[in-house]
């Protein structure tokens, strides 16, 4: 996903019918994701990135869809990233919230997959128009053949502006 701090763009997608949005409601509780693939830490409530590899100019903010705390990205490029091994053919959903301050050149998240010597089979990158407001946005893939790991990702560039992420849900559809 990245090299020398910048994205390789193999695939960006726009707001279409492939990436849907829908309004923040603003709930008191922690998120609660049934099939979370084991994704601790998807509220950020621990007041730590623990589980998450920092990719820079991140930390913990109290501006949350929920709960008390979410992701921060802000002060230039960076983000989070996660591995996760899966199977060819698996379907993954990665569902989050996302709000942005100040004007980032880039925002957005994406869904990676890997072969076994770690080269990048399917890059989706997803940079859709994020307001100021919290809004929910949801993909789905398809894990391609030669497929042993999946990552996801969030991730800004631009010295100006913040990136906030919170109630990060990530599920398989394993096939049958």
């Amino acid at each position: 996903m990245i090299l020398g701090k910048k994205i390789i763009y193999l695939e960006i997608i726009a707001l279409t019918a492939q990436l849907f949005y829908s309004s923040c409601t603003i709930r008191t509780n922690e998120n609660s994701c049934p099939d979370n693939l084991a994704l601790t830490n998807s509220g950020f409530e621990d007041g730590e990135l623990k589980g998450w590899v920092d990719l820079g100019n991140s930390g913990i903010s109290r501006d949350a869809h929920s709960g008390w705390k979410a992701l921060m990205i802000s002060d230039g490029d960076g983000g989070v990233q996660r591995f996760f091994h899966c199977t060819p053919g698996d379907n993954f959903t990665l569902t989050l919230y996302l709000k942005k301050e100040g004007n980032p050149s880039w925002a957005g998240f994406g869904i990676d997959f890997e072969n076994l010597m770690g080269e990048t089979l399917a890059e989706n990158a997803f940079a859709p128009e994020i307001t100021g407001e919290c809004r929910q946005y949801s993909i789905t893939r398809q894990a391609p053949d030669s497929t042993i790991r999946v990552e996801i990702w969030i991730y800004q560039q631009g010295e100006s502006g913040s990136l906030f992420a919170d109630d990060i849900c990530f599920t398989l559809q394993e096939i049958k």
